[in-house]
């Protein structure tokens, strides 16, 4: 794992804080200064590489897994916000497609020593760097598994260029066979009977994660479960396999930054994160957020 130099670090640090200035601007404005600024002012990435965020812990991250927390030092600022006032300490947190970490170490600091956080992570460079990033930051309360989640366990083909997907099953180039179980399996091996929050971005696969799921989402305490809307087409809308008790919410801005939750019909939802959440859980909930 590499280490910026000094005069890198300083590259760094102006880019991170002009991305965190447009991320107050209107989403046109802040993809530019992210994808245009940001980019010409830093060496191409390669890594792996020691990443910092503006959330005071450090990511290792290389070309194709890493590119957004490089030039930025964030994603998904307003996932992340969410994220941070749904958990408390002691908490679970179940990351599906935990990639280097992010939400995760994000997670961590949340539910403190006393919580847990599930990472799963089937690529095997992101899950690399995710166990590199786990100990860079001695984050104990992080158990990674480089597996994925689905319906039913077994083994599956994780389609490799671009975002690592395991939805289309008859790509054939740049594919591995990767590990996958169900989330009641996984909870069960732990001796886990209470989640508070479940993220799924799992690129086209989010209903096989929850129909591995069942037996949390029928629980008396359900989680609250934040996951990818998209431009996948699925057999099976995720709403559809939500018990009834849940709301469906998103950003009322957008992903990257914090904005307040805005409860949505299915018909209604965009292409974005969607936050589903048990209404006997949202009393629960800062009153800030809604």
């Amino acid at each position: 794992m590499d280490v910026p130099t000094r005069f890198h670090a300083r590259r760094l640090g102006v880019a991170h804080a002009l991305a965190r200035f447009a991320m107050q601007l209107p989403m046109p404005l802040f993809w530019l200064t992210s994808h245009l600024v940001c980019r010409a002012l830093l060496p191409a990435l390669r890594g792996p590489l020691r990443c910092p965020t503006i959330y005071g812990f450090d990511l290792v991250v290389r070309r194709g897994d890493g590119d957004n927390y490089y030039r930025c030092g964030f994603y998904e600022h307003g996932t992340m916000h969410v994220i941070a006032r749904c958990l408390r300490p002691g908490d679970v947190f179940v990351d599906a497609g935990a990639s280097v970490g992010q939400m995760s170490f994000h997670a961590a600091r949340a539910v403190g020593k006393a919580g847990r956080v599930l990472a799963f992570e089937p690529a095997p460079d992101r899950f690399d760097d995710l166990v590199a990033g786990i100990a860079l930051n001695e984050l104990g309360n992080v158990v990674p598994a480089r597996a994925g989640l689905a319906a039913e366990p077994g083994a599956l083909a994780l389609y490799l260029r671009g975002s690592p997907s395991m939805a289309d099953q008859t790509r054939t180039a740049d594919v591995v066979r990767v590990p996958v179980r169900r989330l009641d399996d996984v909870l069960a091996d732990h001796a886990i009977d209470r989640v508070r929050f479940v993220k799924i971005d799992v690129e086209g696969l989010e209903p096989d994660v929850l129909l591995g799921a069942r037996r949390l989402l029928a629980s008396p305490e359900p989680p609250i479960v934040c996951y990818e809307l998209g431009i996948y087409d699925h057999a099976r809308a995720v709403h559809d396999i939500l018990p009834r008790d849940y709301a469906l919410y998103q950003l009322a801005g957008t992903a990257h930054r914090p904005s307040r939750l805005v409860e949505l019909p299915p018909e209604r939802l965009r292409a974005d994160n969607v936050f589903a959440i048990p209404r006997s859980v949202r009393t629960s909930l800062p009153a800030e957020l809604f």
